[in-house]
This record gives structure tokens, sequence and C-alpha cells, in this order.
């Protein structure tokens, strides 16, 4: 491998990877955002059910709350969706993952039905960004992702400067 080819791909990876980790981290620093200033708790009213990519999966609750006599919807929902077949598996409304099961099955459709009252939480100074009785926990995961294409690229790099030197 030449020197030139050698800094080709190290300039490739770190520019593939550099824009990644930033797409990633300003998601990040987004969530971390509504959760710490979603601070003004507001009752909404549940208006419709969402369906996940037109799929059956879950009908999630889209509420509709009023903020200084502004309108806003925002839909319930979960970080992670997991189908298992372990009866010890158990599905709880508020929990962050929805768990789909032949043994425990949420029906969110009948636990929220339309019209039914929901807490919304937002952010004083952009009521559009919140989230609906509980946050999701979707910092969680994109924190995994940038910590797992991090580790990624730096492997990347120790394999191409091995072959390099060898």
């Amino acid at each position: 491998m030449t020197k030139a080819l050698y800094i080709q791909i190290i300039l490739l990876f770190t520019a593939f990877f550099s824009f990644l980790l930033l797409t990633y981290f300003l998601f990040y620093k987004r969530e971390k955002n509504i959760q710490k200033y979603a601070t003004m708790q507001v009752i909404g009213e549940v208006v419709k059910h969402s369906y996940l990519n037109g799929s059956d999966l879950a009908a999630l609750p889209v509420v509709e709350y009023v903020v200084d006599g502004e309108r806003y919807q925002k839909r319930f929902s979960y970080s992670t969706f997991e189908t298992t077949t372990s009866k010890k598996a158990k599905a709880d409304v508020f929990d962050t993952k929805f768990i789909r099961s032949p043994y425990h099955v949420l029906d969110l459709k009948n636990i929220f039905p339309i019209g039914s009252k929901m807490t919304v939480w937002c952010n004083p100074q952009k009521p559009k960004q919140g989230f609906v009785e509980r946050y999701p926990g979707h910092d969680r995961i994109l924190r995994l992702h940038i910590i797992i294409f991090g580790t990624i690229y730096i492997l990347l790099i120790v394999i191409v400067t091995f072959f390099y030197v060898m």
C-alpha cells in the first residue's frame, strides 16, 4: 500500500465517520435538550391513533394539547419495539420498550381511547418540543450508536495502519 493510498483511505474513513458521528451527536444533543427543558406539564386529549409504518404493531395515541392558545400534537412513543415469545416478558404501557408477545398484549387503542386525557411535558419556550407521559429514552440508543460507530472507526484506522506498516 502506498503512502498516498493510505492517506486517501484514512481521509475517506475520517470524513465518513465524522459526518456520521456529528449527525448522531446532534440528534443526541436535541434529545437531551428535550429531556432537560420539557418542564411544563399540560393535559392533552387523545385525538387519533398513529400506526408505525402502516403496520398494526402499535396504535400509538396522538395527543393534542394547547399552550398559549396554540394547538400542538405529539405522539406517545417508545424507544424500541421488541417481539418475544417468552412468558416472562412483561408488557408495561409506560415502559420505554414496547414488548409484543402472544402472552401480554398492549392494546393502546383500548388503554388510551380517543377522548382520553394524557399528560404532555413540553418546553415552555418551544411548546412543540416535548413528550407524552414519560420520556421515551431515545438518548440511550443514540449514545449507543455513537459508541459503536466510534469504535468501528478506531478499529478501521488501526487495521488500515497495520496493513500500511506491513
